[in-house]
């Protein structure tokens, strides 16, 4: 206890000795560690990219062995070869480098925004104290006690006035600034001194000018009392205002806040129901005529695309300028809404994680996936036809079944596509998922990816007309 006596006697005499000033605790410190979090997150990036390249000259040998052993078609499959290596390991961090920016503003605006939600409350209380602060004063300058005995009497308790016996308003906020006021009184200072100083404790502009009107009041003479009266009550009515008008502005913060949910909802919905419909949906029939036998594939390379990071990015965004917006609309300015831009990010994280992220940050940083080809790798079969066997994953995480959705492609030279019924599923309870390809209508290699979160798993199949003996030949 006597430690803790003595730190924080340090400290007081710190403070005082130097002009501490609450910003550097609630600004200047948390952006100093968000900057920190994201340079050591760039400088581990780039160290592993070092050691990446360094590496470099062993994973292109493992490529060459394992090309030789399948076959090169065409210069598009080296594309599709790229990723079939597995030792290629990115860094954690560059992987996640978007999470730990949004990570590192949320560490950097969160302190401050707590403050200023805080400093708010607080100022509103002041406000509306100081209506009834004002109002006792009045009541003692109507029973003739002068501005500055009547500043003493209210620092009093109830118990300790000695003049008057009026019932006492509730001033628990303000009671220190008061007795301060009050003990500036006793050592000779003003009481113009004393209530700006109130009033700069605050820190209310609202109060600031109400208390230089009752100081001008009391220089000008007259009837002070009523003038202060009169204070006390259009202080009253200006806060009632601001509350209706507060009141009537809420309904648009809800408003926002629904949108914002709207936006995720629809973008889950069209990441796990319309974008796997669309990837899978061909045209054929008549457009054989004028596209070749194999359809068109109304998704494209959709598969390519990391669409659930680019999601996840637009709500993110959305929600750090929504909050803004909000705090600028009910609150007037927009160091309030940074408050509702960290509440709207973090729920924002925690749904993208859960329900748009492949896998999730959190299961991409402590839980492996591992896909693995069980059966149906190195078939071969005909152009546009099925193959005879299906291709069966095992997906699991951490050694259990994977739970997760996964998805499957089957890519081939030329940009030709084949297709897998089903290509967007759940393993089953033992991990395994099996599918049903259809190669595409170029000969050469076709590569059948499996993709869980950020794992992959690979197999491979030949359309007729191809045979690694006649690359070799």
């Amino acid at each position: 206890m006597t430690k803790l006596n003595n730190l924080r006697i340090a400290y007081r005499k710190f403070t005082l000795k130097h002009e501490v000033k609450k910003e550097y605790f609630t600004i200047l410190l948390p952006v100093l560690i968000a900057s920190l979090i994201v340079l050591g997150s760039l400088w581990m990036s780039y160290s592993s990219l070092i050691s990446d390249s360094s590496r470099s000259s062993g994973l292109e040998k493992v490529r060459e062995e394992y090309m030789k052993s399948v076959g090169k078609v065409t210069e598009r499959t080296g594309e599709i070869e790229a990723g079939i290596i597995k030792g290629e390991a990115v860094s954690w961090t560059r992987k996640y480098f978007d999470h730990i920016i949004i990570w590192a503003i949320i560490i950097a605006i969160l302190p401050y925004s707590i403050d200023s939600f805080l400093e708010r409350r607080r100022r509103r209380r002041y406000e509306e104290e100081y209506g009834e602060f004002l109002f006792e004063i009045s009541e003692l300058l109507r029973s003739g006690i002068d501005p500055m005995k009547s500043l003493i009497e209210i620092s009093k308790s109830e118990t300790k006035r000695g003049v008057l016996k009026l019932p006492k308003a509730e001033l628990k906020a303000l009671t220190p600034l008061i007795k301060n006021a009050a003990s500036k009184l006793s050592i000779g200072r003003s009481f113009e001194d004393a209530m700006m100083r109130v009033a700069k404790d605050t820190k209310s502009k609202l109060i600031e000018k109400y208390a230089h009107l009752v100081v001008i009041a009391t220089y000008i003479g007259g009837e002070v009392s009523n003038i202060i009266l009169r204070a006390s009550q259009d202080l009253k009515t200006n806060l009632k205002i601001q509350r209706d008008k507060e009141s009537d502005l809420r309904q648009y913060m809800v408003i926002f806040y629904a949108a914002h949910a709207i936006l995720i909802a629809m973008l889950f919905l069209i990441n796990s129901q319309l974008l796997p419909f669309i990837s899978g949906v061909e045209i054929g029939g008549s457009t054989d005529i004028l596209f070749g036998s194999g359809g068109i594939r109304l998704g494209g390379s959709l598969e390519n695309l990391p669409l659930e990071k680019y999601f996840f990015h637009l709500i993110m965004i959305n929600a750090l300028i929504v909050g803004l917006v909000i705090g600028k609309i009910l609150h007037g300015s927009v160091k309030h809404g940074l408050i509702h831009s960290s509440v709207l990010m973090i729920a924002s994280y925690v749904t993208c994680v859960m329900l748009i992220l492949p896998g999730g940050f959190l299961a991409g940083a402590g839980a492996s996936v591992q896909i693995e080809v069980v059966s149906g790798d190195n078939q071969y079969g005909g152009i546009l036809v099925e193959l005879s066997e299906p291709v069966v994953f095992n997906v699991t995480q951490d050694g259990k079944p994977y739970t997760g959705e996964v998805k499957i492609v089957v890519e081939g030279p030329k940009g030709a596509r084949g297709r897998a019924n089903p290509d967007f599923a759940r393993p089953d309870e033992k991990g395994m998922l099996s599918t049903r390809v259809t190669l595409g209508k170029e000969r050469g290699l076709y590569i059948i990816r499996a993709k869980a979160g950020d794992a992959e798993g690979f197999a491979s199949a030949y359309a007729r007309g191809y045979r690694p003996e006649e690359r070799r030949r």
